[in-house]
């Protein structure tokens, strides 16, 4: 549907006397606290003679409820003017509300989150009237019988997560998800490790939206997150929940809101119809058939068909879910990485049962998993004099996307086989700072503005190259020839305390980057790959 109804196409309601909305003291602290929403409720005397059931109230709902609210509002008698319905995502409503335009009277987003992380970047702030008008569950709909925790449904081969910047069912999977891993004992390094994998791989899958996209990913074989409600709509929850489950840790629900959105000039005058449409969406017609579109209502008892009773948490912070969706949206970016792995000859080192160098690669190819085939990487070795012009590095292979074909192979084949060469090449001192120059260089030369670029820096030891730049030359340099508009971040890794720590964390500070250290051979592969998920800068506005 289009979600819009003119005069013409409904029926105009008669002016009813309308009870004033009460609201909770929470909301109450806030209103005094904003100075808002007091004169369209209560209005001057001026302001109540000016009100009439004249004027047309526009309503932004969720697209997932917007249909039910129609059907609500055309069937009441209890309405006061016009309504005027759009299906409009609350990433477009809150796009308006920041900007100023396009602002509807009320808004019904899926969750209250929204609703928090507009209120501290708009002018003015929308006010919360009616703190859920229903409420819907987000659940695991999987073509798998086998119910199963957060993490393990996160991990799964044929799982689609969605984008959380747009999904709220996606945006608590995560979290409800790390919540779990925590309480487990998983290190934050294992859950980074795994939010890297699941930005780059898990967002993929069926174009779609709605039910629609729902049924094509189970009907595939496949699972994904949504709530009770869409998997109703989308007929994949049958009477006895086979298809549809929600974990034994608990959920996160959606609590659809009842929103005073409209901007400053429109809250001058009080409107019966906004106070009229409160009254209609929480009576207790409005509660069977928001019950037959399958949302459950406020209080979040079962329904009849769906998951039965479920364990709920609290939701998260506003603060919290926008720094979520901050790394989300860092991390799901395509990559354009350069490698620069060390081979002098203390790469040669026993590390272990192993050596250094052995342990280097066991992780460089360990990490190159962690990127979809449209993310570009390429590889250097670096050392005193490596170069064929007496360079302190030598470039193995260029950058290009993983999944490119190069001859009768593939980037990612090409990118291991290079990799695994690397311990034939040991030798010679440690060319490291006119090796990070060169690398930076490269990167900023080959900038991919729709891509997170980055430098990659292995190494084992500190500058041993006597023709060299200084350290403090370099971050000069580094510092005087960075873009905003472009950035390239160098992140680095150093292995064991040979590694010049102070120096690398400076290398890394300079570009925007981060620094890490394996202390013992057994982080290696777990510092390399957390330094692969905290990779990345976005350009400047």
């Amino acid at each position: 549907m289009d979600g819009r109804h003119s005069a013409d196409e409904r029926r105009r309601s008669r002016p009813v006397g309308v009870t004033p909305l009460v609201l909770g003291a929470g909301v109450i602290a806030f209103v005094l606290a904003v100075g808002l929403v007091i004169r369209w409720q209560t209005g001057g005397e001026d302001a109540t003679a000016s009100a009439t059931c004249d004027e047309t109230v526009s309503v932004a709902a969720s697209p997932a409820i917007a249909d039910a609210v129609t059907g609500v509002v055309e069937s009441s008698n209890e309405g006061c003017g016009e309504y005027d319905i759009s299906s409009r995502a609350a990433a477009d409503v809150a796009k308006s509300i920041t900007a100023g335009e396009d602002i509807p009277d009320v808004w019904i987003p899926d969750s209250t989150v929204d609703v928090d992380r507009v209120a501290s970047e708009a002018e003015t702030p929308p006010v919360v009237l009616e703190s859920s008008i229903a409420a819907s569950p987000v659940v695991v709909a999987s073509a798998q019988s086998t119910k199963a925790r957060w993490t393990d449904v996160l991990a799964g081969d044929a799982f689609v997560l969605g984008d959380p910047a747009t999904s709220v069912p996606a945006v608590f999977t995560l979290v409800t998800s790390q919540a779990e891993a925590e309480a487990a004992g998983v290190s934050e390094s294992a859950i980074r490790q795994s939010l890297v994998s699941l930005a780059q791989f898990g967002s993929r899958g069926s174009k779609a939206s709605g039910p629609k996209r729902v049924k094509q990913i189970v009907s595939k074989g496949g699972t994904t997150v949504t709530s009770e409600q869409q998997a109703i709509a989308a007929g994949v929850a049958g009477s006895d929940g086979s298809d549809v489950y929600v974990p034994e840790s608990g959920t996160l629900a959606l609590d659809y809101p009842l929103v005073l959105s409209a901007p400053e000039d429109r809250r001058k005058t009080r409107s019966p119809g906004v106070d009229a449409l409160a009254k209609i969406l929480t009576s207790k017609a409005a509660g069977a058939m928001l019950a037959k579109a399958g949302f459950r209502a406020p209080d979040g008892k079962p329904l009849k068909r769906g998951v039965g009773d479920v364990k709920t948490r609290s939701a998260p912070s506003a603060s919290d879910v926008s720094a979520l969706v901050g790394a989300w949206k860092l991390l799901s970016r395509p990559s354009r990485t350069l490698a620069v792995i060390d081979v002098s000859g203390s790469m040669e080192y026993a590390a272990g049962d192993s050596s250094r160098m052995a342990l280097a690669i066991e992780a460089a190819q360990q990490g190159q998993e962690l990127f979809p085939d449209d993310s570009s990487l390429g590889l250097w070795a670096f050392s005193v004099e490596l170069g064929k012009k007496g360079e302190d590095h030598l470039a193995l292979v260029p950058i290009r996307p993983l999944g490119a074909e190069v001859g009768d192979s593939t980037q990612r084949a090409v990118v291991q086989e290079a990799v695994s060469g690397l311990i034939d090449r040991t030798g010679g001192g440690t060319g490291l700072y006119d090796s990070v120059l060169a690398a930076y260089r490269h990167a900023q030369k080959g900038y991919d503005p729709d891509a997170v670029n980055s430098v990659i820096v292995l190494t084992d030891g500190e500058n041993e190259d006597p023709d060299s730049m200084s350290l403090n030359e370099l971050l000069d340099t580094l510092e005087s020839e960075a873009n905003p508009k472009k950035p390239v971040v160098i992140i680095t890794i150093g292995i064991t305390e040979d590694a010049d720590e102070s120096a690398l964390e400076a290398i890394a500070h300079v570009t925007g980057g981060t620094s890490h250290i394996a202390l013992e051979p057994e982080d290696i592969s777990n510092v390399f790959v957390e330094a692969l998920a905290s990779r990345g800068a976005l350009p400047a506005s």
